[in-house]
């Protein structure tokens, strides 16, 4: 699943800095969750030991099918370059390696505004190894937990290839909506192609929560 300004997506994502509802406040780079659904994953820091992995997926024509990259172009010596821009002091974003069955799958991230309450949301699972087994899923909901109740943004956004139906799904299973289409916007392997985009605000989030809380109390 690809999405905007994906570490896949775009070179420009950043490091630790995280907003409170009334504005930004800084947290430690070496900050770890975990989020349990059907399935574990793990986010934690990006650090040198996944470059390596990095390379490997952003040159394999399958994994890049729906993300700017551009295969056969990715070096280490640029990944180490991107980890050291992510980890500028001065960056607004978070940026996060999805760790499963305590192996290295792929990458996710959250980029607020100048505001700090509106930010977008990129995702990829780079391992083919983890695709179709609902670490995508976790992941998406552990990142929007926590873009809304410890960032506390009021808006999390992202942008889709329209033919990568498996990724529009799970934002959909997680509470994304549909805000529009640009067409034919991004040029890729020499076709142009749309990109959908999605949004959830704070309170369809809570909202979806609220629900789901009194859904298993009910079931008690």
């Amino acid at each position: 699943m690809r999405a905007l300004r994906s570490r896949f997506f775009q070179r420009g994502t950043a490091a630790c800095p995280e907003q409170s509802r009334m504005g930004p406040r800084l947290c430690p780079n070496n900050t770890e969750v975990m989020a349990v659904s059907s399935v574990q994953i793990r986010l934690k820091p990006v650090t040198e030991a996944d470059l390596p992995d990095y390379v490997r997926w952003l040159n394999d024509p399958e994994v890049t099918q729906f993300i700017r990259a551009d295969p056969g172009t990715i070096t280490l010596e640029g990944e180490r370059e991107w980890l050291a821009r992510i980890n500028a002091p001065d960056r607004r974003g978070k940026t996060w390696a999805v760790e499963a069955e305590g192996q290295h799958i792929g990458n996710c991230a959250l980029h607020p505004d100048e505001s700090g309450l509106n930010a977008g949301f990129g995702i990829a699972i780079g391992d083919k190894t983890a695709w179709n087994k609902g670490y995508g899923t976790a992941t998406v909901a552990e990142v929007l937990r926590i873009g809304f109740e410890d960032m506390g943004l009021h808006r999390i956004h992202l942008c889709a290839f329209a033919q990568n139906a498996r990724a529009i799904r799970c934002y959909e299973k997680c509470g994304f909506r549909h805000e529009g289409l640009q067409r034919q916007s991004v040029l890729k392997g020499g076709q142009w192609h749309d990109h959908v985009l999605m949004a959830i605000l704070r309170d369809e989030w809570e909202a979806a929560q609220q629900h789901t809380r009194e859904g298993k109390e009910s079931e008690d």
